[in-house]
């Protein structure tokens, strides 16, 4: 990272309005030439954006807060280690819920049969 990059990434924005003041402050890095916006690469397929440094050349990915989303800005290795891990967690729900219908499909069919 350099001077231009900013001094941390964000793994999350705590709310709507805290991701519309950092988004001020990226536009305003678009508009003075320090970084610029890059084409996609088809992995992710929903609301996020893709930067370049020009002086460092570091790439970041910004997911944009859509719902229970919180959006995030990170630098492109650790945007795919975070997406990673989200996909991961929403797996072992769906195996919770799943178990959870299981058992009560269980007790349902144990209460007709009774």
């Amino acid at each position: 990272m350099c001077g231009d990059c900013f001094e941390s990434e964000h793994n999350s924005f705590l709310s709507q309005s805290d991701f519309e003041e950092f988004e001020k402050v990226l536009d305003k890095k678009c508009w003075s030439k320090k970084n610029s916006i890059l084409e996609g690469d088809n992995k992710f397929l929903d609301f996020r954006m893709y930067y370049q440094y020009n002086t460092c050349k570091e790439e970041f990915i910004m997911s944009i807060p859509n719902y229970a989303d919180r959006g995030y800005f990170l630098t492109r290795e650790n945007a795919y280690k975070h997406h990673i891990k989200l996909n991961e967690s929403q797996k072992s729900r769906k195996i919770g819920c799943l178990i959870l219908f299981i058992i009560a499909l269980f007790f349902i069919v144990f209460y007709f049969l009774n």
